[in-house]
């Protein structure tokens, strides 16, 4: 039974959604179809020997198109046989690319979803790497601020250190005074025992002394009245000699 050509009798069946046009062909080099269609190897089955076959019923193309530029349009519309031996599938050329074409941009979709989410990312990735540098920034300017701190600190220490060694050597000498010091005061506690010593001697002497004086003051009375009895007794006696009456007197 011979194939019946559906490509003229399915345009009730054809899809009615518009395709986004190719992007990018205009920048890319002139090649001939053998190379074009390298990268389909993996997508269209036996697309070698379908090229093969457009090539060859496009010898002598019309409109002025190249062999390779109508065997593209051969290709692209071409149908075959299911029985054909390069066929792998019942669907046209032109229904396996447009399917595999579709796969293409949704796959090109999802990527760019994912582009953007990434991209989004990325964005929120630089912000946080302003805000970083920023706070680098502000890091470097305290460290160099902690720096000169811990230099000026370090002067200072090495000037204490300066003068803990200076301190240092003058405690010997401070030390020899306080001795010295030390030394003196015992030989001035001595000197103050040593003189409170003879002022609690004189002391004692003037209390004698304050005693005698007083003792002496108090035998003045008796005397005196000695002295009248023997006036009396004199002049009822005999004549006393004047040596024993002096006598009597001192006593």
């Amino acid at each position: 039974m011979a194939h019946i050509n559906t490509r003229i009798l399915d345009a009730g069946e054809e899809r009615l959604n518009t395709l986004t046009p190719l992007r990018g062909y205009a920048s890319k080099s002139l090649v001939s179809l053998q190379e074009a269609v390298v990268k389909l190897r993996e997508l269209v089955d036996d697309v070698d020997s379908r090229v093969w076959t457009a090539t060859s019923r496009s010898e002598n193309p019309a409109n002025e198109l190249s062999q390779d530029e109508s065997a593209a349009i051969v290709l692209y519309t071409i149908e075959w046989d299911p029985d054909h031996p390069s066929s792998g599938a019942e669907k046209p050329n032109y229904e396996q690319l447009q399917s595999k074409l579709e796969q293409v941009n949704n796959e090109n979709e999802r990527l760019k979803v994912r582009c953007n989410e990434q991209q989004a990312q990325i964005d929120e990735l630089e912000t946080a790497n302003k805000a970083l540098n920023k706070n680098c920034a502000n890091y470097d300017d305290e460290i160099q601020r902690l720096k000169q701190d811990n230099r000026r600190l370090k002067q200072e220490a090495q000037q204490y250190n300066q003068k803990i060694v200076h301190l240092s050597d003058e405690i010997p000498k401070h030390k020899e005074e306080i001795q010295r010091i030390k030394q003196d005061n015992r030989r001035l506690t001595q000197e103050a025992q040593k003189y409170d010593q003879e002022r609690q001697s004189l002391n004692d002497k003037i209390q004698r002394l304050e005693q005698e004086i007083e003792r002496l003051k108090r035998p003045s009375a008796s005397s005196s009245g000695r002295t009248k009895l023997s006036f009396v007794a004199s002049s009822e006696s005999p004549r006393i000699p004047v040596a024993t009456f002096a006598m009597t007197t001192r006593e």
